[in-house]
């Protein structure tokens, strides 16, 4: 079928560092005179020490600076000295991630003798150390213990921050600590890096609370208002230079004009190069037909949607036949096609995969296995991968600060793959841990069993009986459930889900947040049916949660279901897929050369990995009146972290940060 045509002294940390030093190469020092026997360390004096250490850490070498530091420290008779050369092996030893060694010097230090910037130096060397070993949190109370900023420190303090609201999700605060710093770094390329930095974090800011924002700094409002047009309009390369032209005449003098406005215009304006003929393979025949041609509609939706010259487009059936895919793709290449969407099977594409690099950029809608060998580059994956949502649902649950979870899945290879996905996203996390993972039967209705192992339940009603048996009576019981885990992952289907939602709070879970992928929502708007799931928070699309940006009304869901109806509510996801594989086409020679840009797709905001997969970062939602909405990531769980470090002294707040709240403004 066919269609027409400033000086900043010494740094905390090897992050910190690239404040000072932006891009530039390391210099090219000369090797440090290996480190006496101990017996002549012990005849140096305190200064001796010091002063080897100061020459060690100007040649870069952090670990030996460190010694010397400390063995100043074990040789002085000088409270002061002694605080000063410890504080300095700890930023040393941060320097080159040495946590446990920093901790240590950290712990030695008799605070009563800091002086000077001494506390805040302490205080910082602390925070970094809680932050890298993965509790921005715990972290984030050390800097609250600090002035805002305080003297002499700013970047390091505002740059901290801005990594510890970076890791909790608080993306805006991110910007807007960012803006800040700028005013505190010298040297081109570190306010260069930041403005990347700052940028980044706008990428990651959901359409929906983005559009919503105005902020009192015309610097960030203008930061904003740059993120949301380009968002809007980069699909459409001509609006696009309209809009920077009036955004540049609306902020003349904004940080963003140096670097950021050149580079999006070059990206996707000036390297724009649209396809003029593309064949789309898929199996419009065969047992997989009904997916096949959900996604070829989503293909000529966008196509018909698009706007200005259209290319040529030749739609072939594969049947699902390997061969016969290989043929063809030789017949399109023959025939002048510049791109080819499909194949849809992983047969298919594995047989694709197989056959050698294709002359042309091939965007499959699938993956391949991972033992598979790795694809030629012209071969792009896109698809909706359930394990890549288990993973993207493992790290949601960090951003809400989950550090244990419990997994219930159903008994069957399905539910395996996205348990072992999950556990493997959530394990990312240092001190994270999947405590436990409880099968279910998809095919029952009662799920006491699994539920009451993932939460301990049978434990408690032992604990009851021992008892019970022990004083001969029966007391007043009621079971209690584990109190070691923040959250459950659920991996189920729509009529699973129903069943699950309410008997997981009936077994004295109610507390317990749930959060799934996005097969618990069939797509459809079915309150009678959906209230069950209240409460529930799961990921998807955007589209699917109607959050979707720069959609253009002929793509709507309203839109398109007059004309497919049922079929299309039946088949969204599919159908999404497909205008996002037509959408996205033009883009991925930009997309694959600019790792850090991303196009806002209805599966998801679309980046492509080195590996050529396209990732798809979803947006959170939940169900409430047995509807689905899109739901902004709510505040992380409170802080927790051992106190093992004494305060020091002048440097104790009456308030304390639970973690839990919007990082302040700066």
């Amino acid at each position: 079928m066919n269609f027409p045509a400033p000086s900043v002294p010494l740094l905390l940390a090897a992050g910190l560092a690239v404040l000072a030093y932006g891009c530039a190469p390391a210099p090219v020092t000369p090797p440090v005179d290996p480190p006496p026997p101990d017996e002549e360390v012990e005849r140096l004096s305190p200064r001796e020490s010091m002063s080897r250490a100061e020459v060690a850490a100007e040649r870069g070498q952090r670990r030996e600076a460190a010694r010397w530091f400390e063995n100043a420290a074990d040789v002085t008779d000088d409270p002061g000295l002694r605080q000063e050369a410890l504080l300095r092996a700890a930023e040393q030893w941060l320097r080159v991630d040495e946590l446990e060694a920093a901790a240590t010097a950290l712990r030695r230090i008799d605070l009563g003798h800091l002086i000077g910037d001494e506390p805040i130096r302490y205080r910082l060397a602390r925070a970094e150390i809680l932050f890298r070993q993965g509790n921005p949190a715990a972290a984030r109370i050390q800097l609250t213990l600090l002035p805002t900023p305080p003297s002499g420190w700013e970047a390091e303090y505002f740059e901290l921050r801005a990594r510890i609201a970076e890791q909790l999700g608080q993306h805006l605060a991110v910007v807007r600590l960012r803006s800040t710093l700028e005013e505190y770094l010298e040297r081109p390329s570190a306010r260069d890096r930041n403005r990347q930095l700052l940028w980044a974090s706008l990428a990651r800011i959901p359409i929906q609370p983005l559009e919503q924002l105005v902020d009192e700094e015309e610097v960030v409002q203008g930061w904003i208002d740059l993120a949301l047009l380009t968002r809007a309009h980069r699909l459409n390369p001509h609006r696009l230079g309209e809009a920077m032209t009036e955004w540049s005449e609306t902020y003349p003098d904004h940080p963003a004009l140096d670097r950021q406005v050149p580079q999006i215009l070059a990206r996707f304006q000036e390297q724009f190069r649209p396809p003029q003929r593309i064949a789309v393979m898929l199996p419009l025949s065969g047992d997989l037909r009904d997916a096949a041609r959900a996604v070829r509609d989503g293909v000529l939706a966008a196509y018909y949607a698009a706007p200005g010259e259209r290319p040529e487009i030749t739609i072939y059936d594969t049947g699902g036949d390997r061969q016969r895919l290989l043929e063809m793709v030789e017949e399109a290449v023959a025939a002048g096609a510049e791109q080819i969407i499909g194949p849809l099977t992983k047969g298919e594409l594995a047989a694709l995969a197989d056959a050698g690099e294709v002359a042309i950029p091939v965007l499959a809608l699938n993956t391949l296995d991972d033992e598979m060998a790795t694809p030629s580059g012209s071969l792009f994956q896109f698809a909706l991968d359930p394990e890549a949502e288990a993973i993207a649902a493992a790290r949601h649950a960090h951003a809400l600060g989950w550090r244990n979870a419990v997994a219930l899945v159903p008994d069957n290879a399905w539910g395996e793959r996205i348990s072992n996905a999950f556990r493997q996203g959530f394990e990312e996390a240092p001190d994270a841990e999947v405590l436990q993972i409880a099968s279910y039967d998809p095919g029952a209705r009662d799920f006491a069993g699994p539920i009451r192992s993932a939460l301990n339940l049978d434990a408690s009603d032992r604990r009851y009986r021992q008892l019970s048996g022990t004083i001969g009576q029966r007391p007043h019981f009621t079971p209690q459930r584990r109190q070691d885990v923040d959250g459950i992952f659920l991996a189920a289907f729509p009529e699973q889900a129903r069943l699950l939602r309410p008997q997981i709070e009936y077994h004295h879970a109610q507390d317990l947040p749930v959060l799934a992928t996005s097969h618990v929502y069939t797509g459809r708007h079915d309150p009678d049916r959906d209230r069950d799931l209240d409460g529930l928070y799961f990921l998807d699309g955007p589209w699917m949660v109607d959050a979707a940006a720069a959609v253009g009304e002929a793509l709507e869901r309203a839109a398109l279901r007059e004309v497919w109806g049922d079929q299309m509510d039946r088949f969204a996801r599919l159908t999404a897929l497909g205008i996002d594989a037509y959408r996205i086409l033009p883009y991925l020679d930009i997309l694959q050369e600019y790792p850090d840009e991303a196009v806002e797709g209805l599966t998801g905001q679309l980046r492509i990995r080195e590996d050529g997969h396209i990732e798809r970062t979803l947006v959170p939602a939940q169900f409430r009146g047995g509807r689905a909405f899109f739901q902004p990531l709510p505040p992380p769980l409170p802080a927790t972290f051992e106190e093992d470090f004494p305060e020091p002294p002048g440097l104790e707040s009456p308030l304390r940060s639970n973690g839990a709240e919007e990082e302040p403004r700066p």
